[in-house]
């Protein structure tokens, strides 16, 4: 057994209720472990339990500190290695280094480790060349790319992964495939279903504070869920029908009370000259009361009836749909470096290694109009929103209501509501705190705000990173018709087979290529 624990509770500073509470949790050896689950439910908060716990295991944060961004990549690498990095750093630090310094530097072979890591950077798909960037400069795919290296260079008995595959291209994802088939024993949080299905062999699935296991893959699990929903259906349907059926009973014994209760005693003389016996009405008190009786019966089970039917209901989750609207109908954005030429209705998908430039494009693209490079010219009154990665703009903490109002002031309060319940958050944002959002719920924060505003220019950065998997559907189906210029950066090739008619920006290394059709 590589880890177990109990009870493990967690109620963030400002929260009502516990995230999750009384969570047992046990790691084995050979477990590949996939935890799923809505944005907000947890799962990285439980990843950084497990790893506080077990502090020995190999964690993959989404975030650096502010300390490693300002690390070039050979000192971040340096650093688990705890006597080695202090060492780096007084040979680093110190002018007259002391003999002794050097001297147990050579004893604990620093310079083999330094060279190992130039070695093996081909094995992450890192150049030598990036060696001596800090990390806060090197794009998100070459920081998870580091991450590998890392690993690799430090093996671990136990891996805690928090969205690795996030920002990877294709080869970076092979990569990563690659490299977790070598590894003993992982947790792995990941929004890619598919990617997850392939790379586990047991399943966690958080949600609303509890953790459902099963000894399979994430796929198993969503088909044990839809025929654990078909059977309660069939149960409820048959329930159902057994509620109606008693109620029919009991409203026809009702009918039959009432109208014992309005007989009226009509005499009639037989030929002896006496009453009729069936016309004196004797009898028919005592069946009125046994019909009301029956009644008061059928009705009471009726309601039991009724009441086992809904505890069977199954839970259908209302499907949310947005449409996208511009506020022009004929803009326009070109560039001569790389050539673009884009009018309404088109929509571009840049492409390109992790590195090669995309987001700085993007973000070439989105200047305002006073500081738009020469090359480059948009429609004067066009409207345009970009989703930056990961929302990395957006404050670590403070109010998420007077952000929003503060930034987006030209839009009516109701219709950011609108847009911000159509991306699951609700009401709830007006009093959350920044700090208190998980990177799936700052995402769809940034995404509902830039389509409050009607852009008629939208441009995401890699939108669905981090996406529970409704929230994908929902920007997916959302952007179908959407009649404004798209251009969009993405690695998840479901998300981008929906724009399956895109124009292609293919980026290779530092040289832009001519733009394709």
């Amino acid at each position: 057994m590589l880890f177990f624990a109990k009870s493990l509770t967690l109620c963030p500073d400002g929260f009502i209720k516990p995230l999750f509470s009384d969570l047992e949790i046990t790691i084995d050896s050979g477990d590949k472990i996939g935890l799923a689950g809505p944005n907000g439910a947890g799962k990285s908060s439980l990843l950084q339990m497990i790893a506080n716990l077990r502090p020995e295991s190999g964690y993959w944060r989404q975030e650096l500190t502010e300390i490693e961004k300002n690390l070039e990549l050979e000192e971040w690498l340096i650093r688990p290695s705890k006597e080695h990095w202090e060492l780096r750093e007084i040979m680093g630090r110190v002018q007259d280094v002391p003999l002794e310094v050097y001297s147990r530097w050579e004893e604990i072979q620093g310079w083999d480790l330094i060279a190992n890591i130039a070695s093996r950077l081909p094995e992450a798909g890192l150049d030598l060349n990036i060696l001596a960037r800090k990390m806060g400069e090197l794009s998100y795919g070459e920081i998870a790319r580091a991450w590998i290296l890392r690993f690799l260079l430090y093996p671990r008995d136990l891996y805690l992964l928090d969205e690795p595959d996030n920002h990877l291209d294709g080869p970076g994802i092979h990569l990563l495939n690659e490299w977790l088939c070598t590894t003993p024993a992982y947790v792995i949080v990941s929004h890619h279903r598919g990617f997850l299905s392939s790379i586990t062999n047991k399943t966690w699935f958080l949600k609303a504070g509890k953790l459902s296991k099963i000894q399979a893959s994430i796929d198993v699990l969503e088909v044990e869920k839809s025929n654990e929903a078909t059977l309660k259906a069939l149960q409820y349907k048959k329930q159902s029908q057994k509620a109606q059926s008693l109620e029919i009973a009991a409203q026809r014994a009702c009918k039959k009370a009432d109208k014992m209760e309005n007989f009226k005693f009509k005499r009639s003389i037989s030929k002896s000259g006496k009453v009729c016996k069936r016309d004196e009405g004797s009898g028919k008190i005592v069946r009125k009361d046994k019909f009301q009786s029956s009644a008061s019966v059928l009705k009471d089970r009726a309601i039991q009836a009724q009441h086992k039917a809904l505890s069977q209901k199954p839970f259908v989750e209302k499907s949310r749909q947005i449409f996208i609207c511009p506020r022009r109908e004929d803009v326009f954005l070109t560039c001569q470096n790389p050539v673009i030429n884009l009018r309404s209705k088109d929509r571009l998908r840049v492409l390109g290694p992790n590195g090669s430039g995309k987001s700085t494009l993007l973000a070439k693209l989105s200047q305002p109009a006073h500081n738009l490079a020469q090359n480059i010219q948009r429609s004067l009154f066009a409207t345009l929103a970009i989703q930056d990665q990961d929302a990395k703009n957006l404050p670590h903490s403070g109010s998420a209501w007077l952000w929003i109002l503060k930034h987006y002031p030209l839009v009516e309060v109701s219709e950011l509501r609108t847009w911000l319940g159509c991306f699951g958050l609700g009401s709830r944002i007006e009093t959350a705190d920044f700090s208190h959002l998980s990177k799936g719920e700052r995402v769809r924060l940034l995404l509902a705000c830039c389509l409050a505003i009607r852009p008629d220019i939208l441009i995401l950065d890699e939108p669905v990173n981090h996406l529970d998997i409704e929230a994908r559907q929902l920007l997916a189906n959302g952007l179908k018709d959407y009649t404004g210029i798209l251009i969009f950066v993405s690695h998840d090739e479901d998300f981008a087979q929906v724009f399956w008619d895109a124009l292609i920006l293919d980026l290779s290394g530092n040289i832009f290529c001519r733009f394709l059709v």
